[in-house]
């Protein structure tokens, strides 16, 4: 399989992360898509629980930066075979480790990493694309890591969506994505991942009730955020301010 081209133009806006796709056309992200779906109780919990929304969102904000350097990680892990931890919690490292269980479990070779794409209607950039022995020969796959405390459905909507957009990159457009992963690196399992894999037999992503619910997630979205990305102003602070 040909390696898929980075040259994709992506903004961060006002109303969101938007992709430029082939046309010309603004889409926004898989994950300003899956942002929409409810969470459900298990996450309203955990937010009624904090302290206050402030030290929630300062909680969420640590989780997301730690989640970061595992993912990067993860992909230096694959170009490179070795990873500095210095400084690393001891979670992190079982999370790192888990990464890399899974990769010799499963029996993974790893086609591409962080690959950008923009579709028709959507972009995004995947974590990992795939290819693992079966017994009618090689399959392709999706892989997204999550680093969290949860997983939600909407992961799953996301994996899809990565699965379908897959073939709006011409190098990487005839590759039979079988199945999607969402892997789930975890400190608290012995084998440190447990994988939520969702399977394809036809290949035709689109006939799949996740895609179903990405479209109406477009929906909301457009409702929402419109179709186009709005950028921040730049608002001028006055350098002198006379109070008399």
């Amino acid at each position: 399989m040909g390696q898929a081209s980075t040259d994709i133009e992506v903004l961060a806006a006002k109303n969101g992360r938007w992709y430029k796709n082939r046309s010309g056309a603004w889409v926004p992200s898989v994950t300003s898509l899956t942002g929409l779906y409810p969470k459900g109780e298990g996450f309203d919990r955990w937010l009624g629980q904090a302290d206050s929304y402030r030290d929630a969102i300062e909680q969420r904000d640590k989780a997301a930066k730690s989640g970061e350097k595992i993912h990067a990680a993860c992909a230096e892990h694959v170009d490179k075979g070795v990873v500095e931890t210095v400084g690393w919690e001891e979670a992190e490292v079982k999370k790192l480790l888990g990464f890399k269980r899974w990769l010799k479990d499963k029996g993974a070779h790893i086609v591409g990493a962080e690959v950008p794409f923009a579709a028709d209607l959507y972009g995004g950039r995947i974590d990992f694309i795939v290819e693992v022995g079966g017994p009618d020969g090689n399959m392709y796959g999706v892989v997204d890591v999550k680093t969290g405390t949860n997983v939600y459905k909407s992961h799953t909507i996301q994996v899809v969506a990565y699965a379908e957009g897959i073939h709006s990159i011409p190098e990487l457009a005839h590759m039979p994505v079988s199945f999607a992963i969402v892997l789930h690196l975890k400190s608290t399992t012995n084998k440190g991942y447990q994988e939520h894999i969702t399977h394809c037999s036809n290949l035709d992503w689109t006939n799949t009730i996740q895609y179903d619910v990405l479209v109406g997630l477009l929906r909301i979205h457009r409702y929402e955020y419109g179709t186009e990305p709005i950028m921040r102003e730049d608002k001028e602070v006055p350098t002198k301010v006379c109070l008399s």
